[in-house]
């Protein structure tokens, strides 16, 4: 039971990193924009291949080609020997810069069921994918490569329920067509053929999600019958009716009429299955695809049994877009597992093996880790070179600078703002000493300052005190050219007797004489003030 659990474990790992994983490279490149892919589909008697060029999130076909196996070839040595060349040959015509490779898979070991399940989440419904899947497909899990989508949420009697989409291919049929690309090509990714034809469903004229299309494709020993709702694949059946059925009369309407009407019942068989099974009509239309598309003996007789309408699967829609498809538009019926895997870009199950992603992912990442730092060491000695040019050159700046500043501190102007600075910084002192509380000496000095005119000049200043007594004693000159200087002296008196700082102001010595054409009186005053 552990290891049951273990190895469903991985299965199921499987059905989610096949949605990221295997898409990461192409991803990336497609979202720079512009990649080719190559799709190989390798048959029992035919080898398809197709060319696709992806331009954003645009897909054109650039080709489109079937190779048929001689069967005149004896021995698997001298098939595969065939098989090999002829990729060769068309990889070394077809591939670009970037190009990724994808590998179809399908056919009898392969199973597609819709699995009704309560609405779990996470490693619960996985489990329960798990479980419902492997009582209804026809191999085990265990021996396959397997994986889901939630296709829609419905309601289960009274509890809530999801549809999911199980897709399981054998481990053997994924190994035995990887082994058969000898090439030297990596391929990145393996697509379920029907899955990928899905993605071509939009280009049917009228297409709806909601709508059920069928398809059918007669191979050489077996022939499928395919179901879609919308574009996702809901059912397969593999009918052991092929073209190898009608012999080499395959002109003889009777043996045509014959083959149409064996394989009818198998379709017949499919359609009351899928309408049982999904309670759902299915539609008056059948897509007829590969080798028998173009047979119109085949679809006349099916439609005329049936009394549903057969056709070839139309592609007008899908080259009418596209210049160069057109010129190969008519084998697109013939190829159309390839040309839908080569254009498919969506939601699609990756069927590679673990350790084949493990081994790709590894290689990626050594083969681009050198050219990665390389292109790192570059950009930083890019930027590097940048930035020491940058500080080289700031650093050149800062040395004129600093040159200019040491010449200019030298100069004859830089001394003057170094006086008129400290000129202004003493001024400034002053000032804000000058802007405390006054003293009574403070308001003695301003009031003199306020009395004395602009002919008095004062030559001495001596106060002195006596116990509470101050005595001040001036002197100075009087000058006076418009006026005799006695008035102006007397003048002054009379202003110093005025003020409240000053009392008993007397005139203690005075003398007249000229100076320069001008009378100048020199002159004593003595006065008691208040300090």
């Amino acid at each position: 039971m552990a290891d049951e659990k273990k190895k469903a474990g991985r299965n199921l790992w499987l059905s989610i990193s096949s949605k990221f994983s295997g898409a990461n490279w192409h991803f990336w490149k497609r979202r720079l924009g512009y990649h080719r892919t190559i799709a190989i589909l390798v048959e029992e008697n035919a080898i398809q291949m197709a060319t696709a060029q992806h331009v954003g999130h645009k897909s054109y076909l650039l080709n489109v080609n079937k190779i048929y196996i001689p069967s005149s070839l004896s021995g698997d040595e001298k098939r595969q020997d065939f098989i090999t060349g002829e990729i060769d040959n068309y990889i070394h015509e077809h591939k670009g810069l970037w190009t990724r490779y994808v590998l179809g898979v399908g056919g009898a070991e392969s199973a597609v069921r819709i699995l009704n399940l309560p609405r779990l989440s996470g490693k619960e419904l996985r489990q329960a994918i798990y479980w419902a899947g492997n009582n209804q497909i026809p191999f085990s899990l265990d021996d396959a490569y397997f994986g889901y989508h939630i296709i829609d949420s419905t309601r289960n009697v009274d509890r809530p329920a999801v549809d999911t989409s199980l897709i399981a291919v054998s481990k053997k049929e994924v190994h035995n067509r990887l082994a058969q690309i000898r090439s030297g090509v990596e391929i990145e990714v393996v697509y379920h053929e029907l899955e990928a034809i899905g993605f071509l469903l939009k280009y049917i004229p009228g297409f709806s999600l909601e709508k059920t299309y069928t398809l059918l494709n007669v191979k050489k020993n077996h022939s499928e019958i395919s179901f879609f709702r919308g574009r996702r694949l809901e059912f397969q059946h593999i009918s052991s009716i092929g073209a190898a059925n009608i012999g080499p009369a395959a002109k003889d309407k009777d043996h045509i009429r014959e083959f149409a009407d064996n394989l009818a019942e198998e379709i017949q068989n499919s359609l009351d299955y899928y309408a049982g099974q999904f309670s759902r009509l299915t539609t008056d239309t059948v897509y007829i695809y590969g080798d028998l598309s173009y047979s119109d003996e085949l679809t006349g007789h099916l439609t005329d049994r049936f009394g549903i309408e057969f056709k070839r699967f139309p592609v007008e829609r899908l080259v009418i877009n596209q210049s160069r498809a057109r010129e190969f538009a008519d084998p697109i019926s013939v190829s159309l597992s390839t040309a839908s895997l080569a254009l498919v870009e969506g939601d699609v199950i990756n069927f590679l093996p673990p350790d084949m992603r493990e081994e790709q992912l590894t290689s990626r990442i050594t083969r681009w880790a050198v050219p990665s730092l390389a292109a790192a060491a570059l950009i930083l000695g890019f930027f590097w070179i940048i930035y020491k040019h940058q500080t080289d050159l700031n650093e050149f700046r800062l040395a004129q600078a600093n040159a200019g500043f040491e010449q200019y501190q030298h100069s004859p102007a830089y001394i003057t703002y170094e006086k008129i600075k400290r000129q202004l910084q003493a001024d400034k002192t002053l000032l804000e000493k000058l802007s405390h509380q006054p003293t009574f000496l403070n308001l003695n000095l301003k009031e003199l300052s306020l009395l004395t005119p602009e002919k008095i000049y004062l030559d001495n200043y001596d106060l002195s005190s006596e116990g509470d007594i101050y005595t001040l004693n001036l002197g100075g000159r009087a000058i006076s050219s418009a006026q005799p200087p006695e008035v102006t002296l007397a003048e002054y008196i009379a202003r110093l007797e005025g003020s409240p700082f000053y009392h008993k102001v007397t005139l203690k010595k005075y003398g007249k004489r000229m100076d320069g054409g001008q009378f100048v009186i020199d002159f004593q005053i003595e006065m008691e003030t208040t300090i």
